[in-house]
């Protein structure tokens, strides 16, 4: 189970400086939060300037962010506690052990890499006994960022290694000594500083700072207004405008629970006010939130994980995502459309909804830097480099306000809520390294792809469904690019080999890798969303699973019709997208019981045939679904039910008996602050700004001319340190500015 620190965001407490702002004197809490804050400095500096400027050696870059990412972890996830600022216990050593025990190996194994490739093969008691310290660390990391199901699944292969001849059925085979488990794991680069992370600290970090600047930004504000703009109108419209702002800011945040608590907080209450159960309410959060890591341009970490598999651009995937995930998006839509009428609910209340027209006037540039982003990819830049101009455009636009407009403290928050949305995908990458190195050692992928041709006996659709189940059991503990990367190596090559299209077979695994979110009994976004409606969750994680139907139906049909990831010509593509979209409406009709009005049984049965008929592709069957459908039109022409009165959304009536408001949260800790975190200072008092900008300039200034130069080049550690101290003097010169502000504030 997927645990998250208390720090972070979305839960409501104070960002990093303005905690750090609000401590006098020297305390446990203010020397880790300063070791907390300045390593998130660090790092973002690091991939950053490095980005900009070109990376070092693979192993070096990989290891740097590993270290770094090991020590936050071990910082920001402390054992029987719940935050670094909880008071203090005897697992605090083992904390600080597990902390230096991190700078220890990585540095290890980033000293020479020229002479630990002379060594590979033939590992020297230093590189067990590292690589072990390293394996160790990596679990641990994982053991609390994710739960224990992934390190259950790499100690499974990772033993495997062992104990092979003890083990049943594929994997048994020789045992290999633990000599050769540390070459391949630790001293080459097929298993910890293989290609998950590789992918992770060249590319995916990039995409973390990305949507934490555009959050900081405040661009959640605007996607919620534009999504009230444009469904507000609507019957269920608070559902719908969950759908449409998750979608928006789940396609850069990568991570369903993130989304459900950023944007569920705002449209649950909304949902519930009008009408809609607070289970409910909650299912289609999760649902819509979940929808955004499958949503392009960014859709989390497996998107990348998935060009660099197959060898092709970034946004080929982009593009071959595309109609999948707007069929689901539809699919959710059209169920919370045909809930609200059967429920009879209204529209919002006008004076509540803005206008499209305002919205974008007001604050249309906030797209401004997706668009540039989308842009770069179209015309064929690298990933790096459009994402690098898509920050700069997030920077250059939000002065354009003085609402969205940064100060250095905000560049500073971003940087670390970057760092801290990065720690468990990166702990991820890593454990699927000891994983992709235990089977590569085991050749146990070879004899699991033999497996599934045989149990499927050769049939496509039994194949399919082996695909899903493995993809939904490992899904419950693991994090959809877990659960990609280890399919890429045991399933994917079956499923290639009984003629599916290489990119739906990658989609497929990639698709029910992400839906285990919302599918019981281990659905974390349905659960996260229950939390936010005070809901029950096992129900509305069933309910979730009702509401996101499509997404188990999805996959198929592109496997058996791959022109909807743009595999053939684009009249090919329309019809089957024709179809689609009409399956979809069928089949959302068949699980809500309404259509122009409620359906009977007979009717239900119509429409979820039609819906099945239209996922294979041929004429035959289309023709088929479309007369059921048909059927079922002509049954219920003519009548419509008229829709009951429900009560208009507003903030300042109260919600309907069967939706009692949300109790507010306990009370905080009392230290000015303004909606995004800061220190908000008494009107009529303009602080000296310019020395705070003075500093960040200059240390930002110096720590992209010292990596312009080829410094991490030729002087790599020379580089880190001079990097490091930078970030630390940027992080507390930040902070003093800020606590000096207070003091004067309150003389």
């Amino acid at each position: 189970m997927e645990r998250k620190p208390m720090d972070s965001e979305g839960t409501g407490e104070k960002s990093i400086t303005t905690f750090l702002a609000g401590r006098s004197g020297l305390s446990h809490q203010t020397i880790l939060g300063t070791l907390i804050g300045g390593l998130g400095v660090m790092l973002a500096l690091f991939h950053l300037a490095t980005s900009t400027f070109g990376q070092a050696d693979a192993r070096v870059h990989g290891g740097t962010h590993l270290c770094i990412v090991l020590a936050l972890v071990f910082l920001l996830y402390p054992l029987k506690r719940k935050s670094f600022r909880d008071k203090l216990n005897g697992y605090f050593i083992l904390d600080l052990l597990f902390f230096l025990a991190s700078i220890g190996a990585s540095i290890y194994a980033c000293w020479d890499t020229g002479e630990m490739e002379m060594r590979t093969g033939m590992p020297n008691e230093w590189d067990i006994n590292f690589g072990t310290i390293l394996i160790i660390l990596v679990l641990e990391a994982g053991r609390r960022t994710m739960g224990w199901p992934i390190v259950l699944v790499a100690l499974f292969f990772l033993l495997n290694v062992l104990f092979a001849p003890y083990y049943p059925g594929i994997f048994n085979g020789p045992a290999y000594p633990w000599e050769t488990a540390i070459d391949i794991i630790f001293l080459q680069n097929n298993g910890i500083f293989g290609l998950p992370i590789q992918v992770m600290s060249f590319y995916i970090i990039l995409f973390m700072y990305f949507g934490a600047f555009l959050m900081q930004s405040k661009a959640g504000e605007f996607f919620i207004d534009l999504s009230l703009a444009l469904a507000g109108r609507a019957s269920g419209g608070p559902a719908k405008v969950a759908v449409i702002s998750s979608g928006f800011f789940g396609s850069i945040s990568g991570s369903a629970v993130a989304n459900v608590l950023a944007t569920g907080s705002f449209t649950i209450p909304m949902m519930k006010r009008i009408g809609y159960p607070r289970n409910y309410a909650g299912a289609v959060e999760a649902c819509a939130s979940t929808g955004g890591m499958i949503m392009p341009p960014v859709m989390g970490a497996t998107a990348f994980l998935i060009a660099e598999f197959l060898g092709i651009p970034y946004w080929s995937v982009c593009v071959a995502a595309f109609i999948p995930a707007v069929l689901y998006f539809f699919s959710v839509f059209m169920m919370v459309h045909f809930e609200a009428r059967k429920l009879g609910l209204k529209p919002m209340a006008l004076e509540t909804i803005p206008r499209v027209k305002d919205v974008l006037l007001s604050r249309g540039y906030t797209l401004v830097s997706l668009l540039a982003m989308v842009l770069l990819f179209i015309l064929g830049y690298s990933v790096v480099w459009a994402c690098m101009v898509g920050l700069a455009t997030i920077i250059a636009v939000s002065f354009i306000h003085s609402e969205t407009r940064m100060k250095p403290a905000d560049f500073i928050d971003a940087f670390m809520n970057g760092s801290r949305s990065a720690l468990m995908i990166a702990s991820a990458c890593a454990v699927c390294g000891i994983i992709i190195g235990s089977i590569f050692i085991t050749g146990v992928g070879q004899r699991f792809t033999y497996y599934v041709l045989t149990a499927s006996h050769g049939n496509l659709w039994l194949a399919l469904i082996l695909t899903a189940l493995a993809s939904y059991v490992l899904g419950m503990g693991m994090p959809p690019a877990a659960v990609y990367l280890t399919l890429a190596i045991l399933v994917i090559p079956a499923l290639i080999k009984l003629g599916i299209v290489t990119m739906a077979s990658h989609m497929f695994a990639f698709y029910f890798g992400s839906i285990a979110a919302i599918t019981p009994p281990v659905a974390m976004a349905a659960f996260a969303g229950a939390a936010v409606a005070g809901g029950e969750p096992t129900r509305t994680g069933f309910l979730a699973m009702r509401i996101g139907i499509a997404s188990y139906i999805i996959p198929f049909m592109f496997v058996y019709s791959p022109v909807l990831l743009f595999e053939g010509s684009y009249t090919d593509v329309f019809l089957a997208l024709f179809s689609a979209v009409i399956g979809v409406i069928c089949l959302a009709g068949a699980m809500e019981g309404w259509l122009i009005r409620e359906c009977s049984f007979l009717q239900r049965g119509f429409l979820l045939g039609a819906s099945i008929s239209l996922i294979k592709p041929g004429f035959f069957t289309d023709m088929v679904g479309l007369i059921l459908f048909g059927s079922v039109i002509l049954m219920q022409r003519g009548w419509r039910k008229e829709t009951r009165v429900a009560p208009a959304f507003s903030s300042g009536k109260t919600p309907p008996a069967s939706a009692p408001p949300t109790q507010p949260s306990p009370p905080q800790e009392m230290v000015p602050a303004s909606r995004s975190g800061r220190l908000v200072l008494p009107s009529g008092k303009k602080p000296r700004s310019w020395i705070e900008w003075m500093i960040f300039v200059g240390s930002v200034f110096i720590v992209f001319w010292i990596t312009h130069t080829g410094m991490h080049f030729y002087r790599y550690w020379l580089f880190l340190t001079i990097l490091g101290f930078l970030s630390f003097a940027l992080l507390i010169g930040s902070t003093r500015l800020l606590r000096r502000k207070d003091l004067d504030n309150s003389g």
